[in-house]
């Protein structure tokens, strides 16, 4: 195990993994690209399509409704210290004319213990 590691073990409480891939969001309907996960710490992700996005927590995410993501560079992420248990909720999204690539990136704590209270500021 690197330094590294090792930091983020004492951060989180416990070892994680980082779990990545790229969804294909649709046009035709809202899609899950996050599943609810409470062992979710972080996640970000960026919308590589030619056209914008929307995301938000609830499956009647529009192009009217929800945070938008511009196209080829729009970007978003939450972490668990600024954006407290939302970050572990599930996230839809909904391109706005055209299906479109989105990148995701999460990191998962893989241990059930709770981050140290020095360590949650």
């Amino acid at each position: 195990m690197g330094a590294l590691s090792e930091l983020a073990e004492l951060y989180f409480g416990g070892p994680t993994r980082t779990r990545v891939r790229d969804v294909t969001v649709t046009a035709a309907a809202a899609l899950e690209v996050l599943p609810e996960d409470p062992d979710r710490v972080a996640w970000a992700m960026q919308n590589r399509a030619a056209n914008f996005g929307t995301y938000d927590h609830t499956p009647g995410v529009t192009t009217a409704i929800g945070f938008r993501l511009a196209a080829s560079v729009g970007f978003a992420s939450k972490d668990y210290r600024v954006d407290g248990e939302s970050t572990g909720y599930a996230v839809f999204a909904r391109q706005d004319t055209a299906d479109g690539t989105w990148h995701i990136e999460e990191t998962i704590r893989t241990t059930g213990e709770r981050p140290p209270a020095a360590l949650t500021r």
